[in-house]
């Protein structure tokens, strides 16, 4: 019962019940058996590279077969099947057969076999897409011609160890029929088989693994059985069975094997004997200070107990939560051309490829197992939003896709990515992460102008943070740290802007535009005053000021509408624009009118809801210039940080903006305020 270590067997049995038939033969009730399968729990693992498969262009010995070259070796065998079938009136046979591990075919994990009486079962052994990923084995097509009564198949923890020899290594001369002292390590030329590796010239390695999860005295582990008939008249039948502790339990006597002469169940015991050591490094793409960037995340989990017979498997890891530094957050430039991908299209619980949008991908992913020679690659696609709080998880999602179609695995998890709604910070969390051994996962978030994350505004060391928790019960704490260059241009606050009327016409009518911009690493901008030269008017009349209550939620009437705004967000060469409106009010703060700029916020596949800054507008008692003054503009919407690089206000409604009727030079003033308070 030791968590993470290696049986000396594991073995699976069940019994049909039976009917005499008018011959006086028994049969199994509701006809032959036609179709099996077997759920094991989570974590009990079995490692088909432990032993040399059985390649496609082999056999399973027929009848003592004595021709090495079609056969396959008993290198092989990882077990041995015991088939009851009825033989004659009130009768029934008892066949031992080798289980033999093959090279399996395409979409299937592994693939076991055993001859019983000239016919060939074939075991196939996959990864369940129920979520907890755990292995399930099949056993299609029996052999319609024999009534099986029960079965018992037995994989042996060790194949390689010695005292498997005498089952394994069977005299196959056909005039030896009987077991005998082993045969196939005797290595004589022309003998059948030929030289068997076993047991000196191949390692001993384990070949299953107990779950690396305890469970409390009392508690055993499930198994799930379901076999179906050739009899079309028959439903399915199911069974499961607790696991329990068997004292007295042989292997090689069938007396002991009811398990009504065990103790109480009773599951895997001794998780703090486990190892867990995970290594963990994450290091951005760039260096450069307020810049998109792309991030390598690397985890490592030494598997050596997991092929050492006597020793322990290295417990499975269960959650994982990184968190960034401070200002490493969301990348507002990543969401032009982002997509999402809703949960139908990621097939939970499926064992299907994803369907997800390319535009929905941001970073590709590569996992290693020591029970796979295949490498697990797949991505990592933003998923569907489901809520509109940032914390909660549910807002931004992200969906960890590993596939290996050749051996039909599919694994989907979900990550839920928290943003702090004051300062962006990011800590995401893949919780109940399968039950199975992992060597290595290594993650590449994209790089670019799109990238998905935003480096930090300042310069110096920053530190990413990783919690690791094991089914075992472990929870450690791992770091990674990188350092940002500091440059000449940081904390520097000189946007450029640029104003003026399209139309520069003495008292004509002429839309009025406002261009602002930010260039990277210099202070975010948070406060804005425009001053006009004097003369420069708007005509209210015939315009319906849009009401309070309207304006501050955002949703004047287009009646109101004076103009357009557009946004601009977020770090590197590629901003995200978001284009909204300009609505003329009534008295605010003061002023005897007011604007409402109001823009949603869609980003991508992502809706951050209705951003609305409200201005007031002031005229000056002595030449009646206006003056616009803004309220604080947002820096951060929904846990993103807008990262504000450009405003443009185009003020364009017919007949509105009236140009000076003096032909003089004109200036317009502005005042633009930075989020430390500096101005410019």
């Amino acid at each position: 019962t030791q968590a993470g270590g290696h049986p000396y067997e594991a073995w699976t049995a069940f019994e049909m019940n039976r009917v005499v038939k008018a011959d006086g033969k028994f049969a199994p009730d509701g006809g032959n058996i036609r179709n099996v399968r077997v759920d094991l729990p989570p974590g009990l693992i079995g490692n088909p590279t432990a032993v040399p498969q059985c390649p496609k262009t082999r056999r399973i010995a027929l009848d003592f077969d004595t021709d090495p070259a079609v056969l396959c070796p008993p290198a092989s065998v990882v077990g041995l099947a015991f088939i009851t079938i009825a033989s004659g009136a009130g009768q029934v046979t008892h066949n031992p057969a080798l289980v033999f591990n093959l090279e399996p075919p395409p979409g299937v994990a592994a693939q076991f076999a055993f001859n019983y009486f000239g016919a060939i079962a074939t075991i196939d052994a996959s990864v369940r897409a129920d979520g907890e990923y755990a292995v399930s084995v099949r056993s299609r097509h029996a052999n319609n011609t024999v009534a099986v009564l029960g079965v018992r198949v037995a994989l042996w923890g060790d194949p390689a160890d010695s005292v498997h020899d005498m089952q394994r290594c069977v005299a196959i001369a056909p005039t030896e029929v009987e077991f005998k002292t082993p045969v196939c390590d005797r290595g004589e030329p022309g003998t059948a088989f030929g030289p068997n590796p076993f047991p000196a010239h191949l390692p001993r390695k384990a070949f299953l693994t107990l779950p690396t999860s305890c469970t409390p005295p009392g508690v055993g582990l499930e198994t799930k059985l379901n076999v179906e008939s050739w009899d079309p008249a028959s439903a399915p039948a199911d069974a499961s069975f607790i696991s329990h502790l068997p004292p007295g339990y042989d292997p090689d006597d069938e007396s002991t094997w009811d398990p009504s002469t065990w103790g109480p169940p009773q599951g895997p015991t001794g998780c703090d004997e486990l190892p867990f050591d995970p290594s963990f490094s994450a290091q951005p793409d760039s260096s450069l200070a307020d810049s998109p960037t792309g991030l390598r995340v690397n985890l490592g989990f030494p598997q050596d107990g997991l092929e050492d017979p006597d020793g322990l498997a290295t417990a499975h890891l269960r959650d994982t939560t990184v968190t960034l530094p401070e200002g490493m957050t969301i990348n507002p430039s990543g969401a032009g051309g982002l997509a999402a991908c809703t949960d139908a299209q990621v097939g939970f619980n499926s064992v299907t490829p994803v369907q997800c949008p390319e535009a929905s991908k941001i970073a590709t992913v590569t996992a290693t197992t020591p029970v796979l020679e295949e490498t697990l690659s797949g991505a990592v696609y933003v998923g569907s939003q489901l809520s509109d709080n940032p914390e909660s998880g549910d807002m931004f999602r992200i969906v960890l896709a590993l596939e290996n179609a050749e051996r039909g695995i599919f694994v989907k998890l979900l990550g839920k990515v928290r943003a702090d709604a004051q300062t962006g910070r990011l800590v995401t969390t893949f919780a109940g992460n399968p039950q199975l051994p992992v060597s290595a996962i290594s993650l590449h978030f994209k790089d670019g102008p799109r990238a998905p994350l935003a480096m930090p505004p300042d310069c110096g060391t920053k530190t990413v943070n990783a919690s690791m928790s094991s089914w075992a019960g472990h929870l450690v704490q791992r770091t990674d740290s990188f350092n940002i260059a500091c440059t000449p241009d940081m904390g520097l606050f000189a946007p450029s802007f640029q104003a003026g009327t399209v139309n520069p016409t003495g008292g004509a009518f002429s839309p009025f535009a406002v261009r602002i911009n930010r260039p990277d690493r210099q202070q975010y901008m948070s406060g804005l005053a425009i001053e006009m030269p004097p003369g420069l008017i708007g005509k209210l009349k015939g315009i319906p000021l849009c009401p309070d209550g309207q304006a501050n939620a955002g949703t004047c009437g287009i009646e109101s509408r004076i103009g357009t705004a557009t946004v601009g967000a977020g770090p590197g060469t590629n901003p995200f624009f978001i284009d909204g409106s300009v609505s003329l009010t009534g008295p605010y703060k003061g002023g005897p009118f007011g604007l409402s700029t109001a823009v949603r916020v869609i980003a991508g596949p992502f809706d951050l809801g209705m951003v609305v800054v409200r201005q007031a507008i002031y005229v000056d008692p002595v030449d009646a210039h206006i003056t616009v003054v803004s309220d604080p503009l947002p820096t951060i919407v929904k846990g993103v940080p807008v990262r504000l690089r450009s405003i443009n206000v185009d003020i364009n409604r017919p007949g509105f903006t009236l140009n000076p009727t003096s032909c003089g030079p004109k200036q317009i003033k502005a005042t633009m305020v930075s989020t430390t308070g500096a101005i410019h």
